[in-house]
C-alpha cells in the first residue's frame, strides 16, 4: 500500500488511518453495515470485518506475484485496491470507538496492522497502540470524575482517599488457593484504619 499521509499536517498517529485517502465509492450495503456496528459499539465485529478484507487484499497480492497475462494482472491489482479500501474504511470507523478492556487487545492489533499497511513505520504503529491504551484509561478517568463532588477541594480529597484504598487494599496479594482443592473462603476487610498510636 502506498503511503499518502502528509506528516507535516498529521495531528496524531491515528491520522495514518484515513479512509479518504483511498475511497471505497458508494458501497451502500457496506456503509450501512459498518455504521450499524459503530452505533452498537461492536468492536469485535468491526475487527473481524477489517481482517476479512485485509486477508482478501493479501490474497490478491500473492496472486499478483505470479506470472499472468496483463489483463489478469490489472484485474488482480484492482481487486486488491478495492479490498484494501474496504479494510481501511472499516479501520477508519473503528478508530472512532473506545473499546472496553476485553476488546482492547484486538482493537490495538487492528490499529497497529492498519498503520503498517498504510505505510507507517514501526514507531508510528507503536504510537497508535500507546494512544489506544491511554484512551481506555482516560475513559475510566472521565467516568470517575463525573461522580466526584463539585468543589475541587472535596474532589481532590475523594481522589486521595481512593488512591489510599487502592494502595492499601486492592494492591495486597491475594491468598493462594489450597492444595487440597478446597475453596478459599471470603475475607472481610475493614476500610477503616485503626488510629495511629
Amino acid at each position: 500500500m502506498t503511503k499518502h499521509t502528509n506528516h507535516e499536517h498529521r495531528l496524531s498517529a491515528l491520522d495514518e488511518i484515513d479512509a479518504a485517502l483511498q475511497p471505497i465509492g458508494p458501497q451502500p450495503r457496506l456503509r450501512t453495515e459498518v455504521e450499524r456496528l459503530v452505533e452498537s459499539k461492536d468492536v469485535s465485529a468491526l475487527v473481524a470485518l477489517y481482517d476479512s478484507y485485509a486477508a482478501s487484499a493479501n490474497a490478491f497480492m500473492s496472486l499478483e506475484n505470479q506470472l499472468r497475462s496483463s489483463g489478469t494482472q490489472k484485474f488482480l491489482e484492482e481487486e486488491r485496491a478495492h479490498a484494501w479500501s474496504k479494510a481501511l474504511y472499516c479501520a477508519d470507523r473503528l478508530k472512532a470507538l473506545r473499546p472496553d478492556k476485553g476488546d482492547l487487545e484486538q482493537y490495538a492489533a487492528t490499529m497497529f496492522n492498519c498503520t503498517i499497511a498504510m505505510g507507517g513505520n514501526l514507531d508510528e504503529a507503536c504510537e497508535v497502540v500507546s494512544m489506544t491504551a491511554e484512551a481506555w484509561h482516560r475513559r475510566h478517568a472521565i467516568q470517575i470524575a463525573a461522580a466526584l463532588p463539585e468543589t475541587p477541594e472535596d474532589a481532590l480529597l475523594v481522589l486521595e482517599l481512593a488512591r489510599q484504598l487502592v494502595e492499601d487494599f486492592l494492591a495486597e496479594p491475594r491468598p493462594e488457593p489450597p492444595d487440597d482443592g478446597e475453596r478459599v473462603r471470603g475475607v472481610v476487610v475493614s476500610l477503616l484504619k485503626p488510629p495511629a498510636g
